[in-house]
This record gives C-alpha cells, sequence and structure tokens, in this order.
C-alpha cells in the first residue's frame, strides 16, 4: 500500500483548525509537515508567489505543539515550481515520521482551485499516493457572518458593497465538491454534524477517529464564548457580535442559491442549516 495522503480543502470560518487539531493531535492520522497549509498548488495554478506563502509556521501554536509541525525545510517550496516538488515534499516527509498513518495539506484556499487545473494534477497525485480528499461545510450564512463578524458588514456584502471572496465564492459548496470528486476519494464534512457523529469520518478514513478536538462554532454561541483557547484566536475572534435576525432573512434571500445548489449536489439540506 502507498502513501497515504489526505488533501483537506477549505472552507474558511468551517472549523478546518479544529478538524486538523482533532486528526494530527487527539488522533494522530495525519502530520501536514511543517505547517497546516502551504497554499504551493495556488502557486502551480496562478504562478503567483503571493498565492504561496512558504513562511514559517505560526510561532504561538509550534511553541504549544511542537510535534504537530516538521522541521523539514519550510523555504523547501520557494525554489519549487512544478508538481512533482509538490510530491517529493510530502514523500520526504513521509519519511521522516512515525506514528501517523498519512501526509496531508489543509489549505483552505484550495477551495478556489478550478476544475482545469485539479484535472490537470489529478493523476500524478494518485499515481504517487492513496489520495483522500475531504472539506468542510458550515452553514453559509452563519459561516459569511463569522468572515465579516458584524451585521453591518454582513449586511454591505450581501448588497454587493464590500467584496468578500472567502465568504461568497467559497460558498457555492457544490463547485468545490464537484472540482475534486471527479478525481479523488472525496468526503463532503457537515460540520455542525461532525460534532455530533463522526462515524462516518472513521468509515471514510478507515481510522478510528476517538474525540474531536473542542470547536468554538459549535454549538454557535455568536459573540458569547469565551476568549479561549489560544491556540483558536482565529474562531473567537470572528464573531464580534450576534447575528440578528434582520441579517439571517437577507441571507436566506441573497444566499437562497447557495442552499439550493447544494441540495441539487447532495439531495438533502442539513438540518442545522434550516432556518424557520
Amino acid at each position: 500500500m502507498g502513501i497515504k495522503f489526505l488533501l483537506n480543502v477549505g472552507t474558511h470560518f468551517s472549523a478546518t483548525n479544529p478538524l486538523w487539531f482533532s486528526l494530527c493531535h487527539d488522533n494522530k492520522y495525519v502530520h501536514t509537515g511543517h505547517k497546516k497549509e502551504t497554499g504551493f498548488l495556488l502557486y502551480l495554478q496562478n504562478k503567483d508567489r503571493s498565492k504561496c506563502k512558504p513562511h514559517p509556521p505560526d510561532s504561538a501554536k509550534m511553541r504549544l505543539m511542537p510535534f504537530l509541525f516538521s522541521y523539514y525545510s519550510h523555504d523547501f517550496f520557494e525554489s519549487s515550481e512544478t508538481i512533482d516538488d509538490y510530491i517529493r515534499y510530502y514523500t520526504n516527509h513521509w519519511n521522516q515520521i512515525e506514528g501517523y498513518q498519512s501526509v496531508g495539506d489543509f489549505t483552505n484556499h484550495y477551495a478556489g482551485l478550478t476544475p482545469e487545473f485539479v484535472a490537470s494534477i489529478a493523476d500524478k497525485l494518485n499515481n504517487a499516493f492513496d489520495m483522500k480528499v475531504t472539506m468542510i461545510f458550515r452553514d453559509p450564512i452563519r459561516r459569511l457572518f463569522s468572515s465579516v463578524g458584524t451585521n453591518k458588514k454582513f449586511q454591505n456584502v450581501l448588497n454587493g458593497g464590500v467584496s468578500n471572496d472567502k465568504g461568497i465564492k467559497f460558498s457555492q459548496y457544490d463547485r468545490i465538491y464537484n472540482t475534486f470528486a471527479p478525481h479523488f476519494d472525496t468526503y463532503a464534512i457537515i460540520m455542525e454534524d461532525l460534532w455530533k457523529d463522526h462515524s462516518g469520518l472513521s468509515q471514510f478514513l478507515n481510522y478510528n477517529i476517538k474525540t474531536l478536538h473542542y470547536n468554538v462554532y459549535t454549538p454557535d454561541l455568536g459573540s458569547k464564548h469565551p476568549n479561549e483557547p489560544l491556540h483558536l484566536d482565529d474562531q473567537w475572534r470572528s464573531d464580534k457580535e450576534d447575528i440578528t435576525q434582520e441579517s439571517i432573512d437577507m441571507g436566506k434571500k441573497k444566499l437562497g442559491y447557495v442552499y439550493e445548489n447544494f441540495e441539487k449536489t447532495f439531495g438533502y439540506i442539513p438540518s442545522a442549516w434550516e432556518y424557520q
């Protein structure tokens, strides 16, 4: 059996950090190398180094959990130019770690990769690794709200007054799924459901996930979450105020197509996403 590779492709503000901590720290399933996200596939797609930031990992997280970060050269991607370099990095990384089932890359921005680009690299990845792809989806209204933090900004985004690529583009869950599913063994995770029952993820990975990491977004307490833990500050700093009914109603109107497209693709709407 070849080297297992888990590619998690988003989405922002959907508890990708708690998912990463669950699979890396709490269950020792996957090790992602020198950091959670390399962004290197974005560079390959766009040939723009600003899309690929090969800087060192977050220093605070390194102090808290140093074993989650490899000391395999984090400047490797600065001189890398091809998908073969990407494959070489993770192959070498696999040869340096012990006690894990898989290597992986948890770059959220991969939700924006194009179908054409993914198709162009799929065969090489599948030939080099035993590939699995996950993506984690959260209620589109709540996720967009967390990405901006206030009702005024949320409503401005919905009215087209403010650009929010992570919030709008990455809410098109059907597009993200259909980009990867034709090429890889792919599993779409519903954030709200995962923290109630993770047996489906265990089955997909063929690995017993015993526990899930703390997730600030479930149950959703809005701005009332305690300002902890430190390593999840990206979550508890997001919602600066509670979402109002006015914002929810506007979200239902403006993002209705997102829910409709999800249902067309997956055949249902998660119960946690249904509004009265």
